[in-house]
């Protein structure tokens, strides 16, 4: 990447500070969301010919500005900080302390006037050769940060050393190689992409990515050609002795359920219930209801939940609008839909147990519920088989208590 940022830097008739510096502000938007950046970067401050071989220490500090509210492309960007930086050095003899004073900016104990960030970048040789001295770089690991964060380059002709330097008591060592990482991406996107808008820019790693994607695949395998009823007869033959349903001091296995719900199937047939018809059934919280349910879907059926607590007018409505035929609920149950509704009673005169196998569609209607008609008339809202499946699949919800 170093031998592209000279070149890009060239191309663009710009200095690799200049350059990096954009990039870095372009991560600081982009981990902030601020738009209006200062970034502190020190200079020599040996501008007379007269301090270039004095010993001691003359460096000053430039509060580089940069706004990127309009969100600028990067060569828009790059030419703003070029500007800037031209200016900043015109003026690099003007002490940063006299600058803060003249600012009086707010002070905050815990914090530096004017900037947190940083950007220190040294572009002569690492390597010093003495005549008979053996010279090896070794790193050495500051134990105080002066700033929030700051960013080291080392350039020495075609190598680069980038690494952050930042304070423990914000950030963790795994943030920042993440934004390490994170800025080695970004400086790929800006050499391949300097028309871009920065907003437009990705910093994220290919591994990230599909970390990302993998954490919110909520994509899951479940039967799209089988319906609720020939799920359920698949679970009793697998779960025959197993508990199905556990209500008060009632069990039911699966096997007893299906019997029930067979029976209840067949006794439907016999008055008349044919597939697609609707049927009402009375929702109370009992095992009858998830026998009455089953039963309707192995008919064909579709089974209307009927709640005897809402007001009449509604109920009247909401049985004409379904076109239901037949009403299924216990034999004391009195439930006002309309005028010589059928009835069947769930726990009266049983049919044959045999299963009763219908041809369904996986898009045939399974059920429909009403809206509360808070807002005007309630609505039928139609519910597949599949959609029954997929729900059930997808979250691995196996028991319910009754």
């Amino acid at each position: 990447i170093a031998s592209k940022l000279k070149d890009f830097s060239h191309a663009n008739g710009v200095t690799m500070f200049m350059t990096l510096l954009t990039a870095y502000n372009i991560m600081l938007n982009k981990l902030t969301n601020e738009t209006d950046i200062v970034v502190g970067s020190p200079v020599a401050g040996r501008n007379e010919p007269e301090s270039k071989d004095l010993i001691g220490m003359f460096v000053n500090t430039l509060a580089l500005r940069s706004h990127l509210g309009d969100n600028p492309t990067v060569d828009v960007l790059l030419k703003q900080i070029k500007q800037n930086t031209l200016e900043a050095y015109n003026h690099q003899d003007y002490p940063f302390d006299k600058l803060v004073d003249d600012l009086d900016p707010h002070r905050d104990l815990s914090r530096t006037p004017i900037f947190q960030v940083m950007m220190g970048y040294m572009n002569m040789p690492l390597m010093v050769a003495f005549r008979e001295a053996e010279v090896r770089e070794r790193f050495v690991r500051h134990k105080v940060a002066r700033f929030d964060l700051t960013l080291h380059v080392f350039e020495d002709e075609d190598q680069m050393k980038i690494f952050f330097e930042y304070n423990t008591d914000l950030f963790d060592e795994s943030t920042i190689m993440r934004w390490q990482n994170h800025f080695e991406t970004l400086l790929q996107e800006i050499v391949s992409n300097p028309t871009k808008r920065i907003s437009e820019l990705n910093i994220l790693t290919n591994e990230e990515k599909y970390e990302i994607l993998e954490m919110n695949n909520n994509s899951t395998e479940y039967p799209q050609h089988e319906s609720v009823a020939e799920i359920f007869r698949e679970t009793k033959i697998k779960h025959q002795a197993k508990l199905a349903i556990t209500y008060k001091d009632r069990k039911l296995t699966y096997a007893e359920l299906s019997e029930k719900a067979n029976a209840l199937a067949h006794t439907l047939k016999r008055r008349g219930v044919a597939q697609h018809d609707v049927v009402g059934i009375v929702a109370e919280r009992s095992p009858e209801t998830i026998i009455g349910i089953l039963a309707i879907l192995k008919v064909g059926a579709i089974y209307l939940p009927i709640d005897p607590k809402l007001p009449q007018l509604t109920l009247q409505h909401i049985w004409r609008d379904s076109g239901a035929k037949v009403l299924l609920g216990k034999n004391e149950t009195t439930v006002e839909v309309g005028k010589e509704v059928p009835f069947v009673d769930i726990e009266g005169d049983k049919g044959k147990q045999e299963e009763l196998v219908c041809p369904i569609s996986p898009e045939d209607t399974a059920y429909i519920m009403y809206t509360s008609g808070s807002t005007g008339k309630p609505k039928g809202v139609m519910v597949t088989h599949r959609n029954i499946v997929r729900l059930v699949k997808n979250t691995n919800f196996v028991l319910a208590r009754a």
